[in-house]
């Protein structure tokens, strides 16, 4: 399939799942091999593909500020996990700053970013993990002054 648009995989994709006539299994295959296409598409789309190969042309610089910014999520969801267990658990910690346990637990499973910004403050009063543990791409690191 050569579609220039995502949206033409969409259509493809979606005319597939519609389709009766496929067995299940040939239908788990197309659909693998259509989304395959659409996300190196995207890739290319958006510089992250070389065209000559499959292989992955990141520049060191840009991989580098992937990777810090994986590690930064990582660090947040760890500091929200020690604020729920200091807290005892999600609920209760939902309660402290006044939210659902739900959304506590979409921070720690779904959240790209971690807590909500306006409950960061909340969470450091409640159970003293500091805010640029929770959130460091809002509240920077403290300085040490001498």
């Amino acid at each position: 399939m050569n579609g220039q648009t995502v949206s033409t995989y969409v259509e493809e994709i979606d005319r597939v799942r519609q389709t009766n006539n496929l067995s299940s299994a040939l239908r788990v295959h197309v659909l693998s091999t259509i989304e395959a296409e659409r996300d190196a598409w995207r890739e290319k789309a958006l510089g992250l593909r070389s065209t000559e190969g499959n292989d992955l042309a990141l520049g060191s610089s840009l991989a580098a500020a992937l990777a810090a910014e994986n590690e930064q999520e990582h660090a947040a969801k760890l500091a929200l996990q020690k604020a729920c267990d200091i807290a005892g658990g999600q609920l209760p910690l939902a309660k402290l700053i006044r939210t659902t346990q739900p959304t506590v637990w979409y921070w720690l499973h779904k959240s790209r970013k971690g807590a909500g910004s306006r409950f960061v403050k909340r969470i450091e009063a409640a159970t003293g993990v500091p805010c640029h543990a929770l959130r460091p791409d809002i509240y920077p690191v403290p300085s040490k002054k001498t």
